[in-house]
């Protein structure tokens, strides 16, 4: 029996035990990127499912539970709620509407997909049935389990084309903020930010692309590194967060966001 396939009232423990094991946690955020984590980071899509789109809505039910010595307690609850799946990450969506957006699902463990920054570990079953974000600081585990695709969302997403001309306008402050304490949260030295905006677009799929420059381990500034981001707004145009979803470094990595920026009417 493979440890995903145990299984308690609601949930896959194997899939949940992971996010808390010690053996499989490291101890400090720390990512390498070659080429092959590039194609995952950009062209993420083509790994995956196909039939999973860019922003693929699941109706799952939520449930949560205690982390203590790195067991997990029992899972509570079993309300619904949605993730999102937006361009290789995933947006966790609680019961009472607030949500988290984690980095790309970049990470192949065969049956699972995972992603971590600083505090929290997020993973996703390659069957889409299941999905779950662990807190180290906060001891605790959710998991969004029994997930289906809502199929009438992902006909709506098929039939979107891309407009006939991008409309730009000016960051506001509160989207820069925003997007610049993201960028920061994923440099060696966040202090030494050097950002060079670019006109949001305004009718794309809220993604915004820039270029930050930041000191690295030499105390060397590294030069314009490209970033994609999204800001994600409310039904009113008000910032409810950001999330980076890939920032250059080597230079394969750097031309492939620069790329897909690029069709997305940046740069």
């Amino acid at each position: 029996m493979s440890n995903i396939l145990i299984f308690d009232q609601f949930a896959p423990v194997g899939f949940l035990a992971f996010l808390c094991g010690t053996p499989v946690l490291p101890s400090k955020y720390n990512v390498t990127y070659g080429d092959r984590d590039v194609k995952k980071i950009i062209g993420i899509l083509v790994l995956l499912p196909s039939f999973v789109m860019a922003a693929d809505v699941f109706n799952c039910f939520y449930s949560k539970a205690d982390i203590s010595n790195g067991a997990i307690g029992k899972m509570e609850g079993r309300t619904p709620a949605k993730v999102e799946y937006i361009k290789g990450s995933v947006k966790f969506f609680r019961p009472d509407g607030s949500y988290i957006l984690s980095p790309p699902m970049t990470e192949d463990l065969k049956t699972i997909w995972k992603a971590e920054d600083p505090s929290k570990v997020y993973a996703m079953s390659q069957d889409f049935s299941s999905f779950a974000m662990s807190d180290r600081v906060a001891k605790v585990t959710e998991q969004w389990a029994e997930c289906k695709l809502d199929k009438s969302l992902r006909e709506v997403h098929e039939t979107k084309s891309e407009p006939k001309e991008w409309k730009r306008r000016k960051l506001s402050a509160t989207e820069k903020n925003s997007v610049e304490n993201s960028v920061k949260n994923m440099l060696k030295d966040p202090n030494s930010a050097r950002f060079k905006h670019e006109q949001y677009i305004s009718n794309g799929d809220e993604t915004y692309c820039a270029f930050v420059n930041s000191k690295n381990s030499y105390g060397g500034y590294a030069g314009d590194t490209p970033f994609m981001a999204m800001i994600m707004h409310d039904s009113k145009g008000r910032v409810t967060g950001s999330g980076v979803i890939a920032i250059g470094g080597e230079r394969a990595k750097s031309q492939a966001i620069i790329d897909t920026c690029k069709k997305n009417g940046y740069f």
